[in-house]
């Protein structure tokens, strides 16, 4: 509040010429200053304002006087908690301001800073998040500042960013600008100073919105000793985050010692809005505790402040409390009454929201909403006291409104996803949310085995499928919205220059924070600028292009189960997963079914699949045989035994959809047989996987029908590449076997390469010549590519996963990473990825694995065969010469890949025919079989000319 008053104070102080009736509005403009400064009367100072207003309506007055007029009256407002009308008041302030003085000047920022102070008090925290970046984008221009001004001024634009990011629960923005301005605090103030001490306060809520509660709590605790040390009453903050770190973390012992603390600095502080807040997580801490009689003195006295402090019951304070109080009435066992309680809060957040019953749900597309993140959770309540009646009833129209509350919310998750404009952020939303999803599909799936109609199974598919690879889709759905809507290339080339920039420096700054040097400070300045660039863009986008940017970021619709059935074919069965925390949902369609089944999700699931994919990926004899067929059996049995017994007809084709922990298993490696250790899935069915199943339809416009046939790149390594491997990837160097794509020397990369591009009579760029430059000068230009080389995965930084192309002039050309991949134009039929670890990488939940293979997908390539694990260099070598071969033959993708497999094993000797050798490529995305001829190859014209030519002269000769 100091520092918003000091800008008040800055703003207030305005010396201006003017002519006779504007010295006469001057006069009365600090008059009302006066009044209000001195007096503290805001309604006097306001009806001056308004005179002198009219007065300066009837004369000729100065645009600047006009911009001090609607100033002063927009801040009388923010203290009147008149929150609409002083944004009216400050947007025409800034408006005269931006025209007479300028964007960059002082007090056109002053008008700008208030007003985002506006929107934040009526929950509109994008509109104030706009304002600040705007500031941030301004100051740096302003000539009349010194440096050291500027620092100071920015420093707290980015203070104030990283609580607003904290509210919005945006952890990569949080930690962005946290970062911000925690490094200006420190470089000019000590460890102490009450600003950098809140940017590690940020810093902490977001490592526990990231479920990294060990480091959260260090960084509260030393955020505590740094506010003892000062004594200053943000220290009460500190201790209320530790507590509510606490009840995530199950100690509500600790966490009720900690709130009370605080709770007590409060009081003795008379700060009633801490009060209000701390109260309302008290509620929760007791609740917990089964202490609900004080639980319910605390939500009394925590409403009774609310309401003194605050003049309308439109607060998140007021949700917050009234959401609190209905879990405790859920802890009850009293759903009805925390009905009453939930439908109290959603009356708190959404202005206007007045329900006749509490059935009805408010429309969360278009409605003002005062805190979104905390809407969820109301809605989350009170989807579970609809669970909670039907359970003590068994009456169906309960699970129809808890539905129809989960369906509500998944719309409120829609548009949160379109706020946000950081593609991690949506990442951290989709997991957050995850849980929510879960208890949508239980609820619809409720319902389909009460009513048997299907529309409720068909629901449940749509919860389940809903977030998959959304951020994918983007990239995809992207190019036709521009179509669609007419964009300019010169725009689209922009937006792509500018994410392209973004991700390349994302990259750059996440692999120097491992081995920290001189630059990483100017790389992090430059991202930030980069970040605040591609933000303005898209804002530019969704104003001038609404069409492309509603049809771009539309995360509302999925395909339904219908239209998928559309897209198989005859003997095709489509599998998807879905991996919640106490259920695993199986959903199955055929053309002409469609089904589901549910598994209990124990902990000797998550151990089975571990262990199993350990197993599977090892090479020794021992890891094959302990407990290998054991554990492929039973994943076989959980995962697809039941489900594909539910089919009426045997499906040649399998469509599998992983998620989560299931996207790095090899399906083919499962046993069907109990007691039979060579029974793999592999010989039964081919196996396909996708992301979601929203790639069925996938356009064709993506491949470039005019490509050459196939480009292969294969290396060998030579020592000084494998010396800026060992510099330059931060990750450690494997034993170089032979038998194994470690990085070390691959003796039969070079060698497929040459095979595949004489069989299909395409090129080769080998050794020396397969380097970065060249693979990124021809990448767009065929229809197969296949690369044969080193893959390495980073889990931590996704964006880091590399292919390793041939070292030339400097350390860091022959890196071809993620991020580079995800900003480039691949229009193939197939990429190959022949090289470790391409198909692996970060699970996200929601999202899925975030791999080198996803990268590619990003870029436009339809299919992608990928590795699970590293890659044997013989062995996928041999694997991948008959695969081609299946492929000239005619034969789909995943039919080819899966013949190959089974070529291989009926040559290879019982030592190398383990899984590890051939279970680890995988065939990804479309499967349609590959038209080998070359869209430049021109004699499929000339030689029929030719003969027409020769018929034409023998016929000529013969009359």
């Amino acid at each position: 509040m100091k520092l918003f008053l000091s800008f008040f104070a800055l703003a207030l102080c305005l010396n201006v010429q003017a002519t006779n009736i504007d010295s006469l509005v001057q006069a009365r403009v600090q008059q009302a200053n006066h009044i209000q400064n001195e007096k503290g009367d805001y309604v006097k100072a306001t009806k001056l304002l308004e005179e002198t207003l009219t007065l300066a309506k009837e004369h000729d007055v100065s645009g600047v006087n006009f911009a001090n007029i609607y100033h002063k009256l927009g801040v009388n407002a923010f203290y009147l908690q008149e929150y609409l009308k002083g944004i009216e008041y400050m947007s025409k302030a800034i408006d005269f301001r931006q025209k007479h003085l300028g964007k960059e000047n002082l007090e056109t920022i002053n008008s700008i800073y208030v007003r985002s102070i506006l929107f934040d008090r009526i929950g509109k925290i994008e509109q104030a998040i706009q304002d600040l970046k705007w500031i941030i984008e301004a100051i740096p221009k302003n000539q009349t500042l010194s440096i050291a001004q500027r620092d100071s001024i920015l420093a707290i634009r980015y203070f104030a960013l990283g609580d607003f990011y904290t509210r919005l629960k945006d952890v990569p923005n949080i930690l962005f600008y946290s970062n911000k301005s925690e490094n200006y605090y420190l470089k000019h103030h000590d460890s102490i100073h009450p600003s950098y001490l809140a940017s590690i306060h940020f810093k902490g809520i977001a490592y526990e919105l990231l479920g990294k509660y060990e480091e959260a709590a260090e960084l509260y605790q030393n955020t505590i000793k740094g506010y003892d040390k000062i004594e200053s009453i943000d220290i009460a903050g500190a201790l209320h985050s530790l507590g509510l770190l606490k009840v995530k973390m199950g100690d509500y012992e600790a966490a009720s010692s900690m709130s009370e603390r605080a709770l007590k600095i409060y009081r003795i502080n008379d700060d009633r809005k801490g009060q209000a807040g701390l109260l309302s997580n008290l509620v929760e801490i007791n609740a917990n505790l089964k202490k609900y009689d004080k639980a319910i003195r605390v939500y009394e006295e925590g409403h009774q402040i609310a309401n003194n402090l605050y003049q309308t019951s439109h607060h998140p304070i007021f949700g917050e409390l009234d959401t609190n109080r209905g879990e405790l009435e859920l802890l009850r066992k009293q759903p009805k009454a925390a009905l009453d309680f939930f439908q109290k809060a959603l009356q708190a957040h959404i202005l206007g929201f007045q329900p006749v019953s509490n059935t009805e749900n408010p429309e969360v597309k278009q409605s003002t909403i005062l805190s979104k993140f905390d809407l969820l959770h109301t809605f989350e309540g009170k989807g579970k006291a609809f669970l909670q009646l039907f359970q003590d009833t068994q009456e169906q129209e309960y699970l129809e409104h808890a539905l129809a509350t989960f369906q509500t919310l998944d719309e409120l998750i829609v548009r949160i996803l379109s706020d946000y404009k950081v593609e991690a952020s949506k990442f951290e939303l989709l997991k957050q949310t995850r849980s929510i999803y879960e208890q949508a599909i239980q609820t619809a799936l409720l319902l389909y085995e009460q009513t048997n109609d299907k529309k409720h199974l068909t629901q449940a598919y749509q919860f389940s499928a809903k977030n998959k690879a959304i951020m994918l889709l983007e990239s995809i759905r992207a190019q036709s919205a521009a179509q669609y809507a007419n964009i300019p290339d010169e725009v689209l080339l922009e937006e792509k220059n500018n994410k392209k920039q973004v991700y390349q420096l994302e990259a750059k700054v996440s692999k120097l924070q491992q081995t920290p040097d001189s630059t990483l400070d100017i790389y992090k300045d430059s991202l930030f600028h980069a970040r605040l660039a591609y933000d303005r863009l898209l804002e530019r986008l969704e104003r001038e292009y609404p069409d492309y940017y509603q049809l771009r970021c539309d995360f509302s619709n999925v395909l339904s189960p219908k239209i998928i059935q559309q897209q198989l074919v005859s003997d095709e069965g489509l599998i998807e997963y879905f991996v919640g925390e106490e259920q695993i949902y199986v959903f199955t369609l055929t053309p002409t079914e469609f089904d589901y089944y549910q598994i209990p999700k124990t902990a000797a699931f998550d151990t089975t699949v571990n262990r199993f994919k350990q197993a599977v990926s090892g090479f020794s004899k021992e890891q094959y045989q302990n407990r290998f067929q054991k554990d492929a059996y039973q994943l076989y049995d959980w995962l697809l035994k039941t489900p594909l017994q539910k089919l009426s007809q045997p499906a040649q084709q399998l469509t599998i959809i992983p998620d989560d922990v299931l996207t790095q298993v090899a399906f083919d490696a499962l046993l069907t047989e109990e007691t039979n250790a060579k029974a793999y899935l592999l010989h039964q069915h081919k196996i396909r996987y996708l992301y979601s199943s929203q790639f069925l339809l996938q356009e064709k416009s993506r491949t470039n029908e005019d490509a050459e046939l196939l480009a292969a790149f294969g290396i060998e390594y030579d020592p000084y590449t494998l010396e800026g491997i060992d510099d330059n990837s931060n990750i450690s160097l494997y034993d170089a076997a032979e038998t194994v794509r470690a990085l070390g020397k691959l003796t039969y990369s070079d060698d497929e390469a040459v095979f595949v591009a004489n069989l299909l009579d395409g090129q080769e760029w080998l050794n020396e010549t397969a380097t970065k430059e060249v693979f990124l000068n021809y990448a767009s230009k065929f229809k197969i590519l296949h690369l044969a080389m080193h893959g390495v995965v980073d889990v931590e930084q996704p964006l880091n996963s590399s292919l390793i192309f041939t070292r030339t002039n400097d350390s860091t050309d022959f890196l071809l990473r993620a991020a580079d991949i995800y900003n480039l134009e691949i229009p193939a039929e197939m990429v190959v990825l022949s090289a470790c670890n391409t198909g692996t990488g970060q699970v996200q939940k929601g999202e899925g694995i975030r791999t080198l293979a996803r990268a590619f997908q990003y870029a436009g390539a339809k299919n992608l065969v990928a590795s699970l694990w590293n890659a044997p260099d013989q062995a996928t070598k041999e694997i991948m010469e008959y695969f081609y071969q299946y492929l000239k033959e005619g034969q789909s993708k995943d039919e080819a890949l899966q013949k190959a497999k089974q070529q291989y094993l009926e040559n290879a000797s019982p030592a190398f025919a383990q899984p590890a050798y051939w279970a680890h490529l995988v065939t990804i995305g479309d499967v349609t079989p590959i038209d080998l001829s070359s869209g430049l190859t021109i004699w499929w014209w000339v030689i029929p000319i030719i003969l027409l030519l020769g018929v034409f002269f023998w016929w000529s000769r013969r009359f």
